[in-house]
């Protein structure tokens, strides 16, 4: 119930090194944690006036989820999962989906489309497989294989987001009517 995992480590670990580097003041070095950093881009859309917001978010490790599908049993019991390609995981992470929204604009609830692309892309890319499934409401790690593309190459100028476009009408900003709140 207490396990560490890697992905948690390493966001610790970047942390002490910029608050030590921070602490420190400028480096002439430079900073040797940027190479894990990117930007994520959130993309709101009304569902009723078409408006958009966008918002980028900093991160060092990108979390996708890993759909967990049972294929059977090996000879000692222990269930066997499909493999799942990475690409499918992240279709997964960067998609989108339709949720309650109160628009600023309509001043009413409606459905909107939220989804998310990378804003920018990092030298170093970190993936966290979320690999893990509820059993009697304790989150239990999966053993299910993803799979790299062909020559470990990762393209990912299909998910590169772009911002505002030309013929977008940007959303008015309003605090009180977050993505997913009333």
């Amino acid at each position: 119930m207490r396990q560490q995992d890697a992905e948690e480590f390493l966001a610790h670990l970047l942390t002490s090194l910029r608050r030590a580097q921070h602490a420190q003041g400028a480096n002439a070095g430079g900073d040797a944690t940027q190479i894990f950093a990117f930007e994520v881009e959130q993309r709101l859309q009304c569902g009723t006036c078409g408006g958009v917001r966008y918002r980028n978010d900093a991160q060092d490790a990108l979390s996708v989820p890993v759909p967990a599908r049972t294929k059977g049993t090996d000879a000692d019991g222990k269930t066997l999962y499909e493999d799942v390609p990475l690409g499918e995981c992240l279709d997964m992470a960067l998609g989108s989906e339709s949720l309650s929204y109160r628009c600023p604009k309509c001043a009413a609830d409606v459905q909107a489309i939220r989804g998310s692309r990378l804003a920018t892309f990092p030298d170093v890319l970190v993936v966290h497989a979320k690999k893990f499934t509820l059993v009697n409401w304790v989150p239990t790690k999966v053993d299910v294989p993803v799979i790299l593309p062909d020559g470990d190459v990762l393209v990912l100028d299909t998910y590169k987001g772009n911002g505002l476009k030309g013929g977008e009408t940007a959303l008015p900003e309003d605090a009180a009517t977050a993505p997913g709140t009333r």
